[in-house]
């Protein structure tokens, strides 16, 4: 104790020490939250890829099997089952031409960034 009856100041060591701590539960800290923020984001784009696979599959089905009556229906219409599945076919690679179409001119850099805006929250 000094002369006055207060605490001795601190010295080097222990301020140092004390820096060193702080330091450290402030990275710990940080650690801890981003590994929250990581996971809330890794939960929601896992619950809407979830849902997304889900949809995906239902409108699959549905289409399989709306796809299967139109080409009976086409092929009660002409007279021959083979070319109401023909026309099908062909409608079909008429909608995957158009597609690719619209792929290649601006859809890929839409899913792009809608896929980064979904991992970066916004």
């Amino acid at each position: 104790m000094r002369d006055n009856g207060t605490e001795p100041e601190a010295d080097l060591s222990d301020l140092l020490d004390q820096a060193t701590d702080d330091a450290k539960a402030y990275w710990e800290a940080q650690r801890d939250y981003t590994q929250l923020v990581a996971s809330e984001r890794a939960g929601k784009i896992g619950s809407s890829m979830m849902a997304g696979i889900v949809l995906l599959t239902i409108a699959s089905i549905v289409l399989i099997l709306l796809s299967f009556a139109a080409a009976y229906w086409i092929g009660e219409v002409t007279g021959s089952l083979a070319l109401g599945f023909l026309y099908v076919s062909l409608s079909y690679l008429g909608l995957l031409l158009i597609f690719y179409v619209l792929w290649r001119s601006f859809l890929k850099q839409k899913v792009f960034l809608g896929i980064v805006n979904a991992i970066n929250g916004q």
